[in-house]
């Protein structure tokens, strides 16, 4: 993990959304698709920054995964991190049970010092952006499972988006919550997600933490194909 401020900044009043984004970077993802994501997580940030509700209450940690998984940022506005964070590069294999295990810890961590410093939260958001078939072998489908079980409770928002043309759908389908469901995206959309993700940050965070479970999420037809029964 790199060394980065992740303090708690209690002067800030908002209550907070902590949102891990997992990033895919495996060598599948090299060339055009590994160039979107990094110009639409760019996107991400300076919408974010651009919204005031979301860029007070939104603290965003970033986990990428290629053959291991690794923390590239730890929680912190958008404003604590760099203009462009999105840089990053294409190469090895798909550690996806090793990064929703980094994001389950992180997000404990946090919900943690909220409840220690007394700073109200919404509850987590977990995003998995993933182009690939996870590696055998690596407990990825009791991990999912796992954040399948909690986004049913209604204790966590997990989101998984199936990137490209080559993912195994019934493998899609064990990564997803059941709520909005399996969902790929269109063609490489990923400024058009992660405008969509920035928007949602800003629903959460004027709705209050005592109405939080009465926001739907928007509508992802500009971004997303639904395999039969999910959410549009």
């Amino acid at each position: 993990m790199k060394n980065y401020d992740t303090s708690l900044d209690a002067s800030n009043p908002s209550a907070r959304v902590p949102v891990v984004l997992l990033l895919d970077c495996s060598s599948s993802m090299s060339g055009a698709p590994i160039a979107e994501l990094n110009a639409g997580c760019n996107r991400f940030f300076h919408e974010v920054r651009a919204d005031d509700a979301a860029a007070m209450s939104a603290e965003i940690a970033i986990v990428t995964f290629n053959s291991t998984a690794q923390v590239v940022h730890g929680f912190a506005s958008a404003f604590d991190y760099p203009d462009e964070p999105g840089n990053f590069t294409a190469g090895g294999q798909t550690a996806t049970g090793e990064a929703l295990k980094l994001a389950e810890q992180l997000l404990a961590e946090r919900e943690a010092l909220y409840r220690k410093v007394g700073v109200p939260h919404f509850k987590g958001w977990c995003v998995c952006l993933t182009d690939g078939k996870p590696c055998p072998d690596r407990g990825w489908r009791a991990q999912a499972e796992r954040f399948r079980a909690r986004a049913a409770k209604g204790d966590l928002t997990y989101l998984c988006v199936g990137v490209g043309d080559d993912i195994n759908t019934q493998t899609l389908a064990e990564l997803s919550a059941d709520e909005p469901g399996v969902i790929r995206l269109q063609d490489l959309k990923f400024s058009a997600f992660f405008q969509w993700l920035s928007a949602s940050m800003h629903d959460v965070s004027v709705a209050g933490v005592d109405n939080q479970d009465d926001v739907r999420l928007r509508g992802m037809a500009g971004w997303a194909r639904f395999a039969k029964g999910g959410a549009q």
